[in-house]
């Protein structure tokens, strides 16, 4: 395999992540000839939409039939009461199906062409358009390349910076310190914040102004805390990504400028994320503190329009249809996923096979087993096809294997009594950088922190600050509801303290 250098590292992380940069065509070349990148023509793309399209039309008009013809609730029973309205459901339905086939009977016109060029069975999903209109995505080969160069030695030697963690923290503690002093309480969802926004510390006024903004909106809990800091966080990374990189919580055709209309100013973002919460509101997700932290997710790579609604919808129910008991904070972990450029039903099987692989090991148990498969399952790197590595059908090598390893030797380095042990190790095992030098940093964290924020809440919080050692590689600010979920927090009924009663 090939050796990357960091500029050609990044990049492919990038594109695995679904957003566009310009590479050159020269070095586009040369990582297509190696096989880690690879790129679909501008007329095969358009092939490609266009059978999408109309394979997603065919599926909307069978979901409305079936709608139809089986509402449920009380339109159910005043079909079966009403022939009349009965058979005219039954029309409707009758004519979405006809329209569907039709659909279907126009995709399979392309199918021989896409065939021939082995375009058939590729997810668009995980493919990313630039200028010219052709499709880039990397291959597996090449999500192997970054995997192994961001977990190197050579990375921990050349990129990750102790130094950097230590300063973070040191941040962290004076802006927590900053929101004590304006009248908050001590609290974790404070210690939290503050994490949050030491990685972009000239938010911190804005936070306020949003702040004040929640409070005036009857967002009474400290939960609210947290999300604001999210938010702002958020609108940062989207206001300095000037190097053309598109974004989008839903499919790829959807990308496009995602940042709030009124550039820097507090009622400009507050408007861009209550358009968001109201669209998200009018699909049905029910209202609170979770689907706020779920729409700041979902804002954080494109707008919420009805296709991501429409994917959150259906993350979510794959979700608890495999056993994930955690009512609607389903939704942000749901949200979180989506960033995963998978079809819902592939990203679901992924969570249940880390779950599986996790479950595996001596101390897999405990309520946090499954929140720690949903954690491992959040990133573009893992490879999309079993690899074999013998003669044996049965003979293949996992598709996590690494990710796995680094989980058990992580999980080995945890106090065996600790219950929240499957999901720090699966944190850590995400982070760039080795798995001993992750954990010394974290050690040398807490110790930063640990006269602030004291054990048990010392961990978590170190963990939002890890990121800081490589920060353009890893953001661990996604992870705001799991690592908030293994905080101490007095208030009962906050959103932090629900864990899952029960595994995948």
């Amino acid at each position: 395999m090939p050796e990357l250098g960091s500029d050609e590292a990044l990049w492919l992380q990038r594109l695995a992540n679904g957003q566009y940069c310009h590479a050159g065509e020269k070095l586009l070349h040369r990582l297509t000839e190696e096989e880690l990148v690879r790129v679909v023509d501008r007329e095969a793309a358009i092939e490609l939409r266009r059978r999408q399209a109309l394979l997603n039309e065919a599926a909307s008009l069978r979901e409305k039939a079936r709608r139809i013809q089986r509402p449920g609730g009380l339109r159910a029973l005043a079909l079966r009461r009403r022939s009349r309205a009965r058979r005219t459901a039954v029309n409707a339905a009758q004519e979405m199906h006809r329209r569907a086939e039709e659909a279907e009977r126009e995709a399979k016109k392309q199918w021989l062409s896409l065939s021939q060029r082995e375009l058939l069975h590729i997810g668009l999903d995980a493919f990313v358009s630039d200028p010219d209109g052709r499709l880039l995505a990397i291959t597996d080969p090449g999500r192997s390349a970054v995997r192994e160069f961001l977990h190197s030695d050579a990375f921990e030697r050349d990129f990750a910076s102790h130094e950097r963690v230590r300063a973070r923290a040191h941040l962290c503690l004076t802006l927590r310190a900053r929101l004590l002093d304006v009248g908050f309480e001590p609290d974790a969802r404070v210690d939290l914040a503050a994490a949050i926004l030491s990685r972009d510390y000239g938010d911190i006024e804005l936070f306020e102004d949003i702040n004040r903004l929640v409070v005036a909106n009857n967002w009474g809990s400290y939960d609210r805390l947290p999300i604001v800091a999210r938010l702002c966080h958020v609108y940062a990374e989207l206001s300095a990504d000037d190097d053309g990189a598109l974004r989008s919580s839903g499919p790829p055709s959807s990308a496009g400028a995602v940042r709030p209309v009124s550039a820097g100013r507090s009622e400009g973002l507050w408007e861009w994320f209550r358009q968001g919460y109201d669209r998200a509101h009018q699909h049905g997700f029910p209202s609170g503190y979770e689907l706020r932290l779920a729409t700041v997710a979902m804002l954080s790579r494109g707008v919420v329009d009805d296709a991501t609604c429409e994917r959150l919808w259906s993350i979510t129910g794959k979700l608890r249809f495999a056993g994930w008991s955690m009512d609607s904070s389903t939704y942000v972990v749901a949200a979180r996923l989506m960033g995963v450029r998978l079809p819902a039903t592939q990203v679901v099987a992924r969570v249940g096979r880390l779950f599986d692989e996790f479950s595996w090991g001596g101390r897999g148990g405990g309520a946090l087993l499954g929140p720690a498969a949903s954690i491992a399952a959040d990133s573009n790197l893992h490879a999309l096809s079993a690899k074999a590595v013998g003669a044996g059908v049965m003979d293949q090598e996992s598709l996590c294997t690494g990710l796995s390893q680094r989980y058990d030797d992580l999980l080995r380095r945890i106090d065996a009594s600790d219950h929240q042990a499957p999901a720090k190790a699966a944190l850590l095992a995400l982070m760039p950088g080795t798995s001993a030098a992750n954990w010394d940093r974290l050690a040398s964290v807490t110790g930063v922190i640990g006269a602030d924020i004291p054990p048990p809440n010392d961990v978590p919080v170190a963990m939002l600050l890890l990121d800081s050692a490589c920060p353009e590689w890893a953001d661990m600010s996604r992870f705001v509801w799991e690592v908030g979920s293994l905080l101490v927090i007095a208030e009962p009924v906050s959103i932090f303290n629900r864990h899952a009663r029960k595994p995948l």
